[in-house]
């Protein structure tokens, strides 16, 4: 690479939930100038969907990539590659000449939940989770699948592929259907033993074919000539099918290294580690009935990533805000730091957009209780920053019991580093030192990194700098208390008085210890 005229650069692109962004990064995938980036916005309704048109979105980043490669400084380096991050999850289908037959639904779309209890007594959960490395929720394509059999039958029955939004994206760029093992591990469809479609899963979705899925292939591809044209100085770039977001947010934040668990809070919330394949325990598949809170995807056939997803994070502080006339997050930064932990007395259920880890219940909804006359809107904020840690405490502690050693935590997502009181209530709940990333485009980095990887660039150039420490606070114990009422306030309304959510398998969670 260093012999090249000129510097060897690579692109990022990064596809999200709300926003889309690209970035040019140099040898050692640092940033070679600010993000260009558009906001979008799926469409939700009260019945749970939560939809994209693929056709648009696709549009959208076309012309990102048009103001990216109009750059002055575009040109005096040559693109060698560029790695694309994508949304995990989500499915639409497609013609024979491969357009959309339907829209593209997203991981937020709780819809094919309604399925979710007959689909329980058509399988064994457990194997399915020791199998897949995901578990029976409306996020995955078993559900979805059958769910879109049913509501759409006649287009189903037409469609000559199933695919995600990565797929469909790097056929409309390459001319190529494919997808890489990343992608295909967020499906709920992957044996993520052997890296190939599971004939369990398929049976389970009504797919006993895997023909109508894409073939599972990592290997880059060269831009159709009608790209080429547009995009000339992207044009001898090699274009990797896209990794899933998640695997690329660790990467970006916390690098390649084991043991580097890191918390990510954007729209979502995880709790990740990128390890070697079979490396440490594997998450338990319960066979007691109850589900596990992890899941076991892959950043490609060396690697998996484990970890457990959150459907709130930023998305509940965006609701309060706005609900509550909060003006933003950092006017109250200085009152909650000034304030001891559970202020407020409230205790929040924070499933704003249904519940995935640890219990998996998507018909859960966000509930407050403990409102009084003299409660204020900071007092509704600081218990939904803490309520979302309780959550992650949760599932932190059952990821780092995989794990051999004691983890070095990593924050990254713009939603929890641009909060210093959130990173201290987080460290304080974890009771466990948390490391800022100064990484704030963390999934294009990542995307960004294994892109150099495919040039031949060593790992240990691409490991970023971590920065602030936060120590733990010594409020463990009323943290411990609060979110002992936060438990009993799931089982009371989530489970109910019979102990278990209705279309759910999850028996309650056990007390705290």
């Amino acid at each position: 690479m260093s012999g090249s005229k000129r510097p060897t650069w690579v692109l990022g692109v990064d596809i999200g939930t709300s926003s889309v962004r690209a970035i040019a990064y140099d040898e050692r995938a640092m940033p070679l100038m600010a993000p260009v980036q558009r906001a979008h916005a799926p469409d939700i309704s009260r019945e749970g969907a939560s939809e994209l048109d693929p056709g648009e979105l696709l549009d959208l980043i076309c012309s990102i990539l048009d103001e990216l490669h109009g750059q002055p400084q575009i040109g005096r380096g040559e693109i060698a590659a560029v790695g694309i991050s994508c949304f995990w999850h989500s499915i639409m289908a497609l013609d024979a000449r491969a357009q959309p037959l339907t829209p593209l639904l997203l991981w937020a779309d709780t819809r094919p939940g309604q399925i979710i209890s007959r689909l329980e007594t058509e399988c064994k959960p457990w194997l399915l989770h020791r199998r897949t490395g995901a578990g029976l929720h409306a996020s995955y394509w078993p559900a979805k699948i059958r769910w879109m059999k049913q509501q759409w039958p006649t287009l189903l029955d037409s469609a000559a592929h199933l695919c995600s939004f990565a797929e469909y994206l790097h056929l409309r760029f390459t001319g190529r259907l494919q997808v890489s093992v990343s992608m295909a591990s967020g499906t709920g469809l992957l044996n993520v033993s052997s890296a190939g479609w599971d004939p369990y899963a398929l049976r389970l979705a009504h797919e006993e074919s895997a023909l109508r899925l894409s073939p599972i292939d990592d290997s880059p591809a060269a831009l159709t000539p009608e790209f080429q044209k547009r995009w000339p100085h992207f044009s001898r770039a090699v274009w990797l099918p896209a990794h899933g977001d998640g695997a690329c947010a660790n990467v970006g934040a916390g690098g390649l290294l084991s043991q580097r668990v890191v918390i990510s809070v954007g729209t979502s919330s995880a709790v990740r580690v990128v390890v070697s394949k079979g490396a440490g325990k594997r998450p338990a598949s319960r066979t007691d009935g109850a589900r596990s809170s992890l899941w076991t995807y892959r950043l490609d056939r060396d690697r998996e990533v484990r970890g457990a997803a959150l459907a709130e994070g930023g998305n509940l502080v965006a609701w309060i805000k706005e609900t509550f006339r909060v003006a933003s997050l950092t006017e109250c930064e200085e009152e909650i730091r000034a304030r001891p932990p559970d202020a407020g007395g409230l205790t929040v259920l924070p499933f704003i957009a249904g519940e995935r880890s640890p219990d998996w219940i998507g018909s859960a909804r966000a509930a407050i209780v403990g409102l009084h006359v003299s409660t204020k809107p900071v007092d509704i904020l600081q218990a939904a920053l803490e309520s979302v840690s309780y959550q992650l405490r949760a599932v932190f502690d059952d990821l780092t019991a995989t794990m051999d050693g004691r983890p070095m935590v990593i924050a990254a997502g713009a939603a929890l580093l641009e909060s210093q009181t959130w990173l201290q209530i987080l460290a304080a709940v974890l009771e466990h030192e948390v490391w800022e990333s100064p990484v704030l485009e963390a999934s294009s980095r990542g995307a960004a990194v294994m892109a150099l990887r495919l040039l031949g660039v060593d790992e240990g150039d691409l490991e970023p700098v971590l920065e602030k420490v936060h120590q733990p606070a010594r409020m463990g114990d009323a943290y411990r208390v609060a979110r002992e009422r936060q438990s009993a306030l799931y089982r009371l309304l989530v489970l109910g008085p019979a102990g278990t959510a209705q279309n759910s398998a999850v028996e309650p969670r056990p007390p705290l210890a």
